[in-house]
């Protein structure tokens, strides 16, 4: 393995390698119990990004596939353990015309709610906003010309994702506690 990426809560770089971790990483860990298991801290690897923006340290979600694109968690947990804050670039940079420095572009910067709302107040979106979108463009899609039977079903999982999101919130309504950091099981 040859991944090289920067930790969002120590701000150090690391290589994976394939040998047992036998130092801490930090204070936080003892050795053999690090959080960069397996991997190896390394000097900043010239022409990398540094992963940040406006001083935000960044983490990679790996998802799916990193064909064209990448998701970038710019935040650390919060309330209930989530994060907020992602943002979607390009895996490959382009030249800056002025600079000649490489960057990625950017294609979605995403702000989901921090906090309850009954606490907080509306301050970003929800996840049922991200699959609502998801599910209007694949029915976009079945009235299409790209009608198919892996977006029927893909239809039908997002539905069923909304449906499980739904009844947790009236979970969350019937008990009189949506909107705190209550949990409602």
């Amino acid at each position: 393995m040859n991944e090289i990426y920067q930790y969002d809560l120590c701000d150090r770089w690391f290589r994976k390698q394939d040998a047992p971790l036998t130092a801490s990483c930090c204070i936080i860990h003892e050795p053999g119990e690090c959080c960069h298991f397996q991997e190896v801290e390394i000097d900043n690897p010239g022409g990398r990004p540094t992963d940040k923006i406006g001083g935000r340290k960044m983490e990679r979600v790996k998802m799916g596939t990193s064909k064209f694109t990448e998701i970038l968690v710019l935040d650390a947990p919060g309330p209930g353990n989530a994060y907020h804050e992602y943002e979607v670039q390009d895996i490959k940079p382009t030249k800056n015309p002025e600079t000649g420095e490489e960057v990625y572009k950017t294609y979605a910067n995403i702000s989901f709610q921090y906090g309850p709302i009954g606490i907080s107040g509306v301050n970003g979106i929800h996840q049922e906003d991200l699959l609502n979108i998801v599910l209007h463009r694949l029915q976009s899609f079945q009235s299409g010309d790209f009608r198919c039977r892996e977006n029927a079903i893909a239809i039908t999982k997002v539905e069923e994702a909304l449906m499980w999101l739904n009844k947790r919130t009236q979970a969350r309504i019937d008990k009189g506690i949506e909107g705190t950091n209550v949990n409602h099981e």
